[in-house]
């Protein structure tokens, strides 16, 4: 749990890497030069920009791949690369994205929504080079003929015709990758997955990580998993509850009292025995009915979701029961809308068969404090995967607008606003890469500035794998601008090329009567701990 105050002056600026291109008309195209990138696409989270390599891992159930900024068109073409693999358990890959079968190539689509972002995948075999140290892949077409060489030696030999044969990239796959150079010699063609916002950020960082003042610990186990947290203040202004659960997304409910802002914490509470078949990341909210009665609900998802309600501010609680919401990710924030009505959005399960990852947006409405809900489905993204809206409504009360983690990872944060409370919604598009993270939870500042806290997965962020603040205006987020500045807030101590190095970072976030905000999320604290 962490404590700020939102006056925190800014400083400084950070410099980042600019994703820049060389002319298309050139002979050879520079993707990758010397570990600079020139002209790539990203997808994934495990990204890091080394002195000499961009490197790809992966991380947290996402497979960093780098393609080239361009696709390969007709006729012969030489593509280079330098790699390195750290070691033999390494499964690196090379990928083209050409419609129908390659030979040899695996075919990779299950987690794609559409053609473009689907591909076949080559395994680059560890007797093909020596772990650890820097190999050259080839991947060269004359006339219907390609060839896959390594340091010279061919590998693999298949027929294609001489039509376009569409992206090219590597993947870490299972593993790790270091991609030091990446060219392509021969005609190449702009690539049909259009990005609409740059992946730099330009505005400052400041790192209050190690301010540990700042910091409270509301539970700790060195070698047990306690994870997303989510957190309501009561209009005392000082009572807050906290609900986290067991494990990652684990079964089970846990929930624990502050009586003085988040300063101190009480032991685990004495909930409904039932609060153990409690499913995937609780969230607390606090609305008031329209019988006048305030109710405290625990959510929880797990495709069916359940609800637990407290009419006496916590001290006694009722079983969890199915509350009818085919609900995988309860929402972090109920917002009232005219009528004494409640609107909440979250993430159900999709309507793309064949893709078994595939999630969709929904909301719900309820017109009797919470109780009961009626569920509407919203239109899906044809290409991005947007989930886990965090939402919050415009200062004058006419827009709600919802900042969505993109699960594809092929785009920065998706947004999405509505003028007539949730009745219709806006296209999806790309938000800027200064929020571009995971589970958005937001709220204003006293003086009117909006703060958002979530975990970074910025391709090209200074903070990555971390959790953050984002501060600006809610005209900046709707205007895709960039906003005053970001804040470091906790890092995750997680060895920055493990597998679960962006585990970190679902918040409950409340601002006190005195303008501090108060963001209470997991991490792993310390090295070597769980989170």
């Amino acid at each position: 749990m962490l404590s700020l105050n939102h006056r925190l002056l800014l400083f400084g600026l950070t410099d980042l890497l600019l994703l820049l291109g060389p002319s298309v008309g050139a002979t050879e195209t520079v993707f990758v030069k010397n570990g600079e990138a020139r002209l790539i696409r990203a997808l994934g989270c495990g990204w890091d920009f080394e002195d000499d390599s961009i490197f790809l891992m992966h991380v947290h159930g996402s497979r960093a791949t780098l393609y080239g900024g361009r696709q390969l068109a007709e006729g012969d073409f030489r593509v280079r690369a330098r790699l390195t693999a750290p070691s033999a358990k390494d499964r690196p890959s090379l990928l083209v994205s050409a419609a129908g079968e390659l030979d040899g190539f695996e075919p990779t689509t299950a987690d794609r929504p559409t053609e473009f972002l689907r591909h076949h995948h080559l395994p680059i075999r560890s007797g093909w080079y020596r772990p650890g140290s820097p190999f050259v892949i080839e991947l060269v077409r004359e006339g219907n003929r390609l060839e896959v060489r390594v340091d010279g030696t061919v590998r693999h030999r298949f027929l294609n015709s001489s039509e376009p044969l569409g992206m090219i990239g590597f993947s870490a796959y299972e593993g790790q990758l270091r991609v030091h150079d990446f060219s392509a010699e021969g005609k190449t063609a702009p690539l049909t997955w259009k990005r609409t916002l740059p992946l730099a950020i330009n505005i400052p960082t400041i790192d209050v990580s190690d301010q540990v003042e700042r910091q409270v610990i509301v539970e700790k186990s060195p070698e047990t998993y306690l994870g997303h947290a989510d957190t309501v203040l009561l209009p005392d202004g000082k009572t807050m509850y906290c609900v986290y659960p067991p494990g990652h997304a684990g079964d089970g409910v846990f929930i624990k009292k502050s009586d003085d802002a988040g300063l101190t914490w009480s032991e685990r509470l004495e909930v409904p025995e039932n609060w153990k078949t409690g499913k995937n990341l609780p969230t607390i909210h606090r609305i008031v009915g329209p019988d006048g009665v305030a109710r405290l609900i625990q959510m929880n998802g797990g495709h069916q979701a359940s609800q637990a309600v407290s009419i006496d501010d916590g001290a006694t609680w009722t079983p969890l029961k199915l509350n009818g919401l085919r609900c995988w990710v309860v929402p972090n924030r109920i917002l009232p809308i005219s009528g004494t009505r409640h609107l909440i959005l979250y993430t159900v399960k999709g309507k793309r068969d064949h893709l078994p990852q595939d999630s969709a947006i929904a909301q719900a409405v309820s017109a009797d404090g919470g109780l009961t809900w009626r569920e509407r489905i919203l239109p899906q993204h044809p290409d991005a995967q947007p989930i886990e809206p965090g939402v919050i409504v415009s200062p004058d009360g006419r827009q709600i607008a919802a900042l969505l983690r993109e699960n594809s990872r092929a785009y920065n944060s998706m947004l999405m606003t509505s003028d007539d409370e949730g009745k219709t919604w806006s296209p999806y598009r790309e938000a800027s890469s200064a929020v571009c993270g995971d589970r958005h939870n937001l709220r204003y500042a006293p003086d009117g500035r909006l703060v958002a806290v979530f975990r970074d997965t910025a391709v090209a962020s200074p903070s990555k794998g971390h959790f953050v603040a984002w501060v600006g205006t809610y005209a900046d987020l709707v205007g895709d601008r960039e906003g005053q500045y970001r804040i470091l807030l906790l890092r995750n101590r997680t060895p920055r090329h493990h597998r679960r190095w962006f585990d970190c970072g679902y918040a409950g976030l409340e601002v006190l009567p005195d303008g501090t905000f108060v963001a209470t999320t997991y991490t792993v604290h310390l090295k070597g701990e769980q989170p």
